[in-house]
């Protein structure tokens, strides 16, 4: 575990989840989590939570998972607002599952809840993803350095380079949050669209290969 000590209330959910959205028949599991919100969002919350013993995902157990970052989206009662974050759910949920199993990836996606509405399209209301431990990315460098063995006090970041290297990638974070997002499939080949007044970006990937993965950036 990555010796987070619990701080409210634990509680208990049980959730039938899918580590694929296409997959018809999920897993129900048990999660124990901390009561006391981690993070938030505009529609979403994220705790810390752990398999319950006895339980498996994706062929692990409790210990071999690990920590959890469990995160609840509160769907609006507003069915314009409602459809908007349900699309980001869904849009959200298919970019974690085909980038988030690559070796170089910004966090892992284990598994989500699919309820179907009406119109067949997969409501995504709770998401299971790994636990970057709380904290700001500044405590998540330092930790990573010393788990490296260098030292957590023998390094101090230059927030110049750091945030030269990361500019672009949360350029691209941004315009997915504010941008209209879609998948488009065509023959074996997935394209991700994001449209912005600024700019577009595709990523192509095909037949779910680390080589054939393209990203390509259009300026009008």
């Amino acid at each position: 575990m990555c010796g987070y000590e619990f701080k409210g209330e634990i509680e208990e959910k049980t959730l039938r989840v899918f580590p694929q959205i296409s997959n018809p028949v999920g897993v129900m599991i048990t999660l124990e989590y901390d009561k006391v919100e981690m993070g938030s969002g505009s529609y979403s919350e994220v705790y810390h939570a752990t398999l319950k013993e006895g339980y498996t995902l994706g062929g692990k157990n409790r210990k071999q998972l690990g920590c959890i970052a469990f995160k609840k989206t509160n769907i609006p009662n507003d069915p314009i607002i409602r459809n908007s974050v349900e699309l980001m759910q869904q849009n959200e949920y298919e970019v974690l599952s085909l980038f988030g199993h690559e070796q170089q990836r910004v966090i892992k996606f284990h598994a989500a809840t699919r309820i179907d509405g009406p119109d067949n399209i997969p409501r995504i209301f709770y998401s299971l993803l790994e636990w970057g431990g709380g904290g700001s990315f500044r405590d998540y460098i330092f930790e990573k350095h010393n788990e490296w063995g260098c030292g957590r006090r023998k390094w101090e970041i230059n927030d110049n380079k750091v945030f030269g290297v990361i500019k672009e990638p949360v350029i691209v974070l941004k315009e997915l949050n504010d941008s209209k997002f879609f998948l488009i499939k065509i023959g074996t080949t997935k394209f991700f669209v994001i449209f912005s007044r600024q700019s577009k970006y595709i990523f192509a990937k095909k037949n779910f290969s680390n080589k054939n993965v393209i990203c390509i950036k259009i300026i009008f």
